[in-house]
């Protein structure tokens, strides 16, 4: 996804629970993305999103200020020689903690000297450290600029 302050900026994943954890029963789908602007941070008007599609109800979507009261946490990061991403991170949302890991590295893609990490990823309960769902990440972003 093309920023429309600067280059290709952002981060976008999705995954299934298959136990439930919090306020989330087995089955949930999420997905989430976030487009950064050229100092890093959230685009104004809804470039970051989150979906939760939860069995038995309709979709959910986060409202703005749904979104602002989830916490990221990046805890490890992978350097590929060309750029770092998330290795292993935590969301911490109220009534939903959930750890995320990257399960295989040297999955970067380079087009047009664009860098870019796609890759699947394991969701854990961020409590007990079981593995509760996997997912994929998507992530142009370098955490690197991150300051």
């Amino acid at each position: 996804m093309q920023s429309r302050y600067g280059g290709i900026n952002h981060r976008w994943m999705s995954f299934i629970l298959n136990k439930p954890t919090g306020l989330l029963p087995a089955g949930t789908v999420g997905v989430g993305w976030e487009i950064l602007d050229a100092n890093n941070q959230r685009q104004p008007g809804g470039y970051t999103n989150v979906d939760l599609l939860i069995p038995g109800y309709p979709q959910i979507t986060a409202s703005e200020s749904q979104i602002n009261l989830l916490k990221i946490d990046e805890l490890q990061t992978w350097n590929s020689g060309h750029k770092i991403y998330l290795k292993k991170w935590k969301l911490i949302y109220p009534g939903i903690k959930l750890l995320f890991e990257t399960l295989i590295l040297n999955q970067e893609n380079g087009i047009m000297n664009n860098y870019f990490y796609e890759g699947a990823i394991k969701v854990m309960n961020l409590e007990t450290g079981e593995q509760i769902g996997t997912g994929i990440l998507e992530q142009t972003h370098d955490e690197a600029s991150d300051k």
